[in-house]
């Protein structure tokens, strides 16, 4: 083709990435065409850690031998000088190689003489594609020994393309880093004996821990028609309708209902904050607590800030005030001021919907 259709081609291989900011196998073809485009032979993506630069993850392209990418990451990205330089970059900003280092440094340096040059490889397209607290990404593209320099076609390509694949980049670093808070908070989840069930105002479910999936499935007072918590007592059924409702609506009232007549098994309904990590972006939700004597029991402060979608000083508070002590003992307590104390508590109440101290109270006592 034409080098005229050089904007259609980088158009689809910024497509290619931008798919890949949640599916792998699409950030995978996305290198894999740039390196197509560009006439590279491999492609090699690392991410090393800020502080020392150790590798914490890869992507390779299969082209390379087995156990080759391995090698290199272990014995020689500390002492690559093409990493130094491609480190001073911005994010989004490439360079070649051959405008860096010439052909004698080339012939003398251990990566390129000693790792590179048996494996058929010389020139390289690097960049920096983006930087986190949590690690920075740099990719490298490398071409054949009997290839040229990159050149002009390729500085056009990348000049259209690189704004796009630093912009994917960052949204995938946070997209895997979101995933894996999320992984973090459902496991925590899970491993609690309460049943916790996400709802609309309607009781629609949008999230339920294992045991509340347990529950819908043997607990005889609680189950779950068409994607719907429901309770099996008829009367009882009404007034947690009537429950949700109001966590889902200002002011956003917590409410505690027993399951059954002369049933022990109790349901909490509190309202979930709108910041919440399980909360909707489109509606407000209710976090439902299902549990009976022998699931009880106190929770731990990371589980009550989990809850409650709090910071661990404000669930601490949480805590104490339930306890029975004042503001002015857990700011002795933390070493804190009053003041702050009084922040917590108010970074408490609009994220439970208490606006007074003794519903927080509640709500906290509530949960066990």
């Amino acid at each position: 083709m034409p080098d005229d259709d050089l904007p259609h081609r980088a158009a689809d291989i910024a497509a290619l990435f931008y798919e890949g900011i949640l599916a792998p196998r699409s950030w995978y073809a996305a290198l894999d065409r740039l390196r197509h485009e560009v006439r590279g032979v491999s492609f090699h993506q690392i991410t090393l850690a800020p502080q020392d630069r150790a590798v914490i993850d890869s992507v390779a392209c299969d082209i390379i031998p087995e156990g080759k990418a391995q090698e290199y990451e272990q014995q020689y990205t500390p002492h690559d000088e093409r990493v130094a330089v491609i480190a001073a970059l911005g994010d989004g900003q490439f360079l070649f190689d051959h405008l860096h280092f010439d052909a004698r440094h080339m012939s003398r340096s251990a990566i390129y003489a000693d790792f590179l040059r048996p494996l058929g490889m010389r020139h390289t397209l690097g960049m920096v594609l983006q930087r986190s607290a949590h690690g920075h990404d740099y990719l490298a593209v490398l071409r054949a020994s009997d290839q040229p320099a990159y050149g002009a076609r390729e500085q056009a390509l990348m000049e259209l393309l690189a704004p796009h694949m630093a912009r994917a980049g960052r949204l995938r670093a946070q997209a895997r880093q979101l995933q894996g808070l999320a992984h973090a908070g459902t496991a925590a989840l899970d491993a609690l004996p309460q049943g916790i069930t996400v709802t609309d105002g309607h009781g629609r479910i949008g999230y339920a821990n294992l045991q509340a999936q347990r529950q819908v499935r043997e607990a005889r007072w609680l189950h779950a028609p068409h994607g719907r918590l429901r309770l099996q007592d008829t009367a009882v059924q009404q007034h947690f309708e009537h429950a949700l409702a109001r966590a889902c609506q200002p002011p956003h009232q917590a409410s505690v209902l027993h399951a059954a007549q002369g049933l022990a098994a109790i349901v909490r309904i509190l309202p979930l904050p709108a910041e919440h990590a399980l909360a909707s972006p489109w509606t407000r939700m209710a976090l439902v607590i299902t549990s009976t004597p022998f699931q009880a029991g106190a929770l731990s402060p990371g589980q009550l800030a989990e809850l409650l979608g709090a910071t661990p000083k404000e669930a601490a508070l949480a805590q104490a005030l339930a306890q029975g002590h004042t503001l002015a003992d857990f700011a002795a307590m933390q070493g804190s001021s009053i003041h702050t104390a009084r922040d917590h508590l108010k970074n408490l109440q609009a994220k439970t919907g208490c606006r007074r101290q003794i519903d927080l109270v509640q709500l906290v006592q509530a949960l066990g």
